[in-house]
C-alpha cells in the first residue's frame, strides 16, 4: 500500500523520486524474486515480487511529471554503478543465496541517494508511504513460514529499510519544520 500511495504522490507531483534508486529498487527485488522462485519458496515471494513492480511504475510517472523531477549527480551514478556489479557478482556464481545476499546489499547501495536527499531534502519526500511499507512488512515477517535465509531475509531487510526512510524523513521534516518556526 505504501508503494502504491507513493505512485500517486509522484503522478500527482508531491514527491521528487531519485530515479536511480527507485530503478534499482525495481530492478533488485526482481532477481531476489527470481532466486527465490529458483528455490521454490512460496510464503514471502508475493512480497519481493510487488517490491519490484511499483518503483518502475514510479519511475515511468516520474519521467511523465515535471514537478516529480529530482536532479541526478554523479555520486547517484557511482551508487548505480556499485549496484550493477553486485548483480554481476551474482551472476559470475549463480548461487540463489549469493544472489539474494548482493541484491541485498545492492538494493541498499541503490537507495543510499534516496536516503542522503531525505535527510537533505526531506520536504522532496513523504514519510507515510514509507511507514505504510513498514506495516506491510511487519506483517509480511509474520507470514514467513521457515526461517532460512532465502525465506526470510528480503522481507526482513526491506522492514529495515523502510523503518530508517520513515524515521529520517519524519524527524527531519519536524526538525526543519520547527526551525522555521
Amino acid at each position: 500500500m505504501g508503494s502504491l500511495y507513493y505512485l500517486y504522490l509522484t503522478i500527482k507531483g508531491s514527491v521528487q523520486p531519485n530515479k536511480i534508486t527507485f530503478f534499482f529498487w525495481g530492478l533488485l527485488p526482481m532477481i531476489g524474486f527470481f532466486a527465490q522462485y529458483e528455490q521454490d519458496i512460496s510464503s514471502v515471494i508475493w512480497v519481493t515480487f510487488a517490491m519490484g513492480l511499483i518503483p518502475f511504475l514510479i519511475v515511468g510517472a516520474a519521467f511523465f511529471n515535471p514537478q516529480a523531477y529530482w536532479e541526478l549527480r554523479k555520486l547517484d551514478y557511482v551508487l548505480a554503478t556499485m549496484a550493477v556489479l553486485s548483480v554481476v557478482i551474482w551472476q559470475a556464481t549463480d548461487n540463489p543465496n549469493l544472489a539474494l545476499s548482493m541484491a541485498i546489499v545492492a538494493d541498499f547501495i541503490a537507495g543510499v541517494p534516496t536516503i542522503m536527499k531525505s535527510y537533505t531534502h526531506p520536504f522532496s519526500e513523504d514519510w507515510r508511504p514509507y511507514a505504510l511499507n513498514v506495516i506491510g512488512f511487519g506483517i509480511g515477517i509474520f507470514a514467513v513460514q521457515s526461517w532460512k535465509f532465502e525465506e526470510y531475509s528480503f522481507v526482513v531487510y526491506l522492514f529495515c529499510m523502510t523503518i530508517i526512510f520513515t524515521s529520517i524523513i519524519f524527524f527531519r521534516q519536524k526538525k526543519l519544520a520547527y526551525e522555521i518556526h
